[in-house]
């Protein structure tokens, strides 16, 4: 509903008369969100791992996000004249851009706007107002920023804003100073108001306490005020008499003190999580007697905000009361004006007093946070009260330097590297910028350069500043490369079962996890790079992939520790992207410590720089505190080896999932969840990968190396490589053919070729040169496959004809599976002709019903093995269960067991594979 209100000219202060009317319009909102019919795009933007994209009704909702002068546009056709409002929706990132340029093009022509999207996300957000015309097209249109940083797209809105009437003034607060301010201090107030269609003609300045101060816009009081925490207001009025909605703000005046305790339960504080009255004795403060301290666990917080009234060093100090289960080591975070520190605190001892935290640097009108993270149960952790106490005066605090962009993060030799950097000083100025390399020394002394200079190999670069007092900050670092396209970049995925891919799919040949999703993104995006490990699952994933991996289910930190030199050696890795901490689990980092310590061992007795992209690991459903604890653990120990030089990138894996629709169980993603996953990996490889614009073709794919006669062979040959390679035959068996440009092999081997091997090699060229691939394929001697209606059939239960698409047999038209539920069976009886060493498979159809853990009990050789599948995927092709021995002419059964109700089991067709 759209509201008019017009005023007489009358001089403001006098009597106004107000008369008001309403009238009703239904202009309804225009939301277009990323990827409606609405968008178009240049580059490549990719599914972010941001949380809350909008559309908030919709689970599935994603945001996008690109680098390096991609844009994504909005087009938009209002449907009425006048003036719309029209505001941005993006998510959250670590790398997001601050400054992303919005071009909006409306009925006056185009405009321009900055925004910054490292604040604000999962809201709208008003870029401005605008005129439109019906009926005619306009766009919004957004530009990525250069990396590291990333730009998010996801949704705009338009919303039809009234420019009938007159237009309410907008007053602001420029300034309150000093803020806090002692007793004794005359406060100046700087204001000025904004009127889009008139002028101003009034201010009013309001405090809370003591009342009206100033009609002026800005003034300096002539006494001081009162002693308080004072909520300042300033209206403005235009020359129609309108009044602006009040523009506040927050002024504390306080005595001259050298002291400052904040209770619990004080204003300035707040926490997560619950926190109770514990009945710990002799809470602070010792002259109230209804005082009380509290108490929580597994990983709430408790935060004391603190504004000095002046600038100087402080002694921090905090009590507690102690209880038998209080927790030995706990993190007490403290931000002061040089930055963070963290120090333990262990309230098993020194309880009923102050305990000395620390002296550090304050400045005056900041406000500080310190927090106490309370610890996992059965310990309990007890917040109560801080002390701050004035100790000296203002010590010089070192500059802060800020890599702000080294574009393009990795290159090739003699290509132009450009670094950008900032230095602060919050106390006097810059002088002096140094830049270093692990690798070249000192590369430069300016604030921003370019170079083609630097050696190969992946460098540490150290950034630095100094002061006009000649102090040095602390270096900023960041990792870059410089390296040739003439071999692919050799990256191991390293980890646990999450690595390896356990969630949703059972048999290792369709295990994926993050790497099938990271591998494509790397491809799409033209990088030249080899998965590289001892193991090797997801042979049967289309499209397919490379599938090496060093991803070993169960194995815990101590176990990678152990063994991960031996591995480093056998397979090389450039980088290695290291998930590990989930089994064996403890909030000690020591265990990937000594992971780091290894690998630094295998580049000094090796020769080889390694790059490991060390993620912070997901976290369990339902959410695990400890997680969240061993997270921040660790990242506190890898924080001092990356200002030494260690080659280490932390990625944020922890916040990247939705817990309740992302998990395929406790522990493990479902398929969304680990695509999600491969997106902050896919954030920091650019800095470690260079793009390369023409390289030799490297085949990435696995072949299939056992094949059943008169069954069609599948193997689809993948190879990077600029320009696209085109694929050959070098040796092959009789019939056997490959579509160039495709890769893909056609052969179905014939009765005479049963129990043969045949050696293959495969081509894959372009202009630069060409890779082989060689390997053997056996052709067994007996495939049997039994459906579900043969004479080698029997069941128990009423077994129903299913709905599922793709029964076997594919050439059958009247082929049907069938499905029944509450412990009926279904067996396949097989005999085979030949003794030997069968590969078992199974078929079933999917349907929304089908159970996710059903009972397969398999008779041979060595006994009776049973074990389970999930009929939620895999429907509609042969899912491998595992191989056996059987022995000619005896009789074997393959039992599956239909679970309870409302789910549903399939019974369809078993395969048998002799080898």
């Amino acid at each position: 509903m759209q509201k008019y209100i017009k005023r007489l000219s009358t001089p403001f202060p006098f009597l106004i008369l107000v008369f008001c009317f309403q009238i009703s319009y239904a202009f309804a909102d225009i939301i277009i969100d990323n990827g409606d019919a609405e968008t178009s795009y240049t580059g490549t933007w990719r599914v972010s791992g941001g949380v809350d994209a909008w559309d908030p009704d919709d689970s599935s909702a994603v945001s996008l996000y690109s680098r390096d002068g991609a844009t994504y546009t909005w087009t938009f056709t209002p449907t009425d004249s006048g003036d719309h409002d029209i505001s941005m929706w993006w998510t959250n990132y670590s790398s997001r851009s601050d400054s992303i340029p919005v071009t909006i093009r409306h009925a006056d022509g185009t405009d321009t706007v900055s925004i910054n999207q490292q604040v604000n996300g999962g809201a709208w957000n008003l870029l401005g107002t605008y005129a439109f015309i019906a009926g005619t097209p306009y766009s919004i249109t957004i530009t990525s920023q250069p990396r590291p940083s990333s730009t998010c797209a996801d949704a705009v809105k338009i919303s039809y804003a009234d420019s009938q009437g007159n237009l309410a003034p907008v007053a602001v607060i420029d300034s309150v100073a000093p803020n806090p301010a002692l007793a004794s201090d005359l406060v100046t107030f700087t204001g000025h108001g904004d009127d889009p269609d008139g002028s101003i003609a009034g201010f009013s300045w309001e405090s809370d306490i003591d009342g009206h101060l100033s009609d002026l816009a800005s003034f300096t009081t002539t006494m001081p005020l009162s002693l308080g925490t004072h909520t300042i207001s300033l209206i403005v009025y235009d020359n129609e008499g309108l009044t602006s909605a009040a523009a506040s703000q927050q002024l504390i005046v306080q005595e001259s003190t050298t002291e400052w305790v904040i209770d619990n339960g004080d204003p300035e504080t707040s926490y997560t999580g619950t926190w109770r009255v514990s009945g710990g004795t002799a809470p602070w403060d010792p002259a109230d007697s209804n005082a009380v301290s509290l108490y929580s666990r597994d990983g709430s917080t408790y935060t004391y905000q603190f504004t000095p009234v002046v600038t100087g060093t402080f002694q921090v100090s905090m009590w507690w009361t102690t209880w038998s289960s209080r927790s030995e080591n706990i993190p007490v975070t403290i931000d002061h004006s040089g930055g963070t520190d963290t120090v333990f605190v262990n309230q098993q001892v020194g309880s009923a007093m102050w305990n000395e935290l620390g002296e550090y640097p304050f400045s005056a009108g900041d406000t500080y946070a310190v927090t106490i993270t309370s610890q996992p149960a059965p310990s309990s952790t007890c917040a109560d009260a801080v002390k701050f106490v004035y100790t000296g005066d203002a010590i010089n605090l070192p500059p802060v330097a800020t890599i702000d962009a080294i574009t393009p993060p990795a290159a090739v030799p003699g290509t132009a590297m450009t670094f950008m950097g900032t230095g602060i000083d919050n106390e006097g100025s810059i002088t002096a910028y140094k830049w270093e390399s692990d690798l070249d020394g000192t590369i430069s002394d300016q604030e921003s350069f370019r170079t083609t200079g630097l050696q190969e190999g992946i460098h540490t670069i150290f950034f630095s500043v100094q002061d006009d007092q000649g102090v040095w900050s602390d270096s900023d670092t960041a990792l870059i490369t410089v390296r040739d396209c003439d071999r692919p970049v050799a990256i191991m995925p390293l980890g646990d079962s999450i690595t390896l891919g356990y969630g949703e799919a059972l048999n290792p040949d369709l295990m994926t996890g993050y790497r099938s999703p990271l591998h494509q993104a790397l491809v799409a995006d033209g990088f030249n790079i080899d998965f590289v490990g001892n193991r090797s699952d997801g042979l049967l994933v289309v499209p397919a992939y490379d599938i090496d991996h060093q991803g070993i289910g169960g194995i815990s930190a101590n176990s990678v520790a152990d063994n991960v030199y031996n591995w480093l050696m056998a397979t090389p890795p450039e980088v290695v992207l290291l998930h590990i901490g989930t089994n064996n689990f403890t909030t000690d980092p020591s265990a990937v410590e000594e992971i780091l310590n290894e690998i630094d061992r295998y580049e000094t007795n090796s020769g080889n720089a390694v790059a490991v992209i060390l993620a912070r690991i997901i976290n369990r459903q339902p959410f695990h505190a400890d997680t969240t604890i061993f997270n921040n653990n660790v990242q506190a120990m890898v924080q001092s080896r990356i200002a030494a030089g260690d080659k280490i990138i932390i990625v944020d894996q922890e916040s990247v999932l939705n817990y309740d629709t992302e998990m395929a169980d406790q522990l493990h993603p479902n398929n969304q969840g680990y695509v999600k996953m491969a997106g902050p990996w896919m954030d920091e490889l650019p800095a470690l990968v260079p793009e390369c614009s023409e390289f030799t073709p490297f085949i990435f794919t696995t072949p299939v190396e056992t094949l059943a006669t008169g069954v069609e062979y599948a193997y689809s040959v993948a190879a990077l490589g600029k320009p696209a390679p085109v694929f050959s035959l070098i040796s092959a068996p009789d019939g056997m053919t490959i579509n160039e440009v495709s890769g893909e092999i056609s052969w179905v081997p014939d009765s005479q070729q049963t129990g043969e091997s045949f050696a293959v090699t495969v081509r894959a060229s372009n202009i630069h040169g060409s890779d082989d691939q060689h390997f053997t394929i056996s052709v067994t001697e007996e495939t049997i496959i039994i459906d579900n209606g043969d004479p080698e059939t029997t069941f128990t239960g009423t077994w129903s004809t299913s709905g599922g698409s793709n029964p076997w047999d594919p050439a059958d038209p009247n082929a049907v599976s069938l499905y029944s539920r509450d412990g009926t069976t279904y067996t396949w009886t097989f005999t085979p002709s030949t003794s030997g060493s069968y590969q078992l498979s199974m078929w079933w159809t999917e349907w929304s019903s089908r159970s996710n853990s059903v009972p397969v009990t398999i008779q041979h050789d060595q006994g009776v093995t049973t074990t389970s599948i999930n009929q939620q995927t895999g429907g509609g092709m042969w899912n491998v269960i595992d191989t056996f021995a059987f022995t000619a002419g005896q009789s074997y059964d393959v039992t599956i067991t239909s679970q309870p109700g409302p789910s549903s089991t399939c019974a369809d067709a078993v395969k048998f594979v002799r080898y």
